[in-house]
């Protein structure tokens, strides 16, 4: 068994080599946020700053990455490496194994179509294959993401103005892509 002595300088060693920041997050809305391996992950959404200014989120950093660990009821924040994903506003989020994994979202002025993972071993992004140009969702936001047994499973969002029951799976494993559409979009909002 670790020492406390032997705990603390191994705590230490690990946020230094890691420039792990330990602080609370900002207040925030439309998160994207999920548990991987145990600790909850929060990435992007709305703060003060960009309820007022558009641009401020690019300016924070898009990077960061908020992570609580409830073993030791502590907060942590990380820089990743790696292209974050553009859509910073409600998009859907899911884990696998020790991966987090986000779609689509709103960039405040335009909905995308992408699919990221955050390695939380290495703190990396990157841009997983996803080919929408064979079936696979359209660009949108306010959708719901969960993983089941390797299969990330895509419902519903926001499409122009309107809602989608779209139901969308992609493989982690084999890395291909699966659209079921309903075909019952529903357009336009009364205001």
């Amino acid at each position: 068994m670790m020492s406390r002595k032997h705990f603390l300088l191994a705590t230490l060693y690990h946020n230094i080599c890691s420039e792990v920041m330990v602080e609370e997050p900002e207040a925030r809305t439309q998160h994207f946020s999920a548990v991987v391996c145990g600790k909850l992950y929060i990435w992007g959404g709305g703060t003060r700053n960009t309820v007022s200014d558009i641009h401020a989120r690019k300016r924070d950093n898009p990077s960061r990455v908020d992570i609580f660990d409830p073993n030791i009821e502590e907060w942590a924040s990380v820089t990743t490496t790696g292209p974050p994903p553009p859509g910073l506003f409600s998009g859907a989020c899911a884990s696998y194994q020790q991966c987090l994994y986000t779609y689509g979202g709103n960039t405040r002025s335009l909905d995308t179509a992408c699919l990221h993972q955050l390695d939380s071993r290495t703190h990396t992004w990157s841009q997983l294959s996803y080919a929408l140009l064979s079936g696979g969702p359209v660009k949108k936001s306010g959708c719901k993401m969960v993983c089941v047994k390797g299969m990330l499973v895509l419902f519903g969002g926001s499409v122009n103005h309107g809602f989608t029951d779209e139901l969308h799976t992609y493989d982690l494993k084999k890395g291909n892509n699966i659209t079921y559409s309903c075909d019952r979009t529903v357009s336009g909002l009364d205001p």
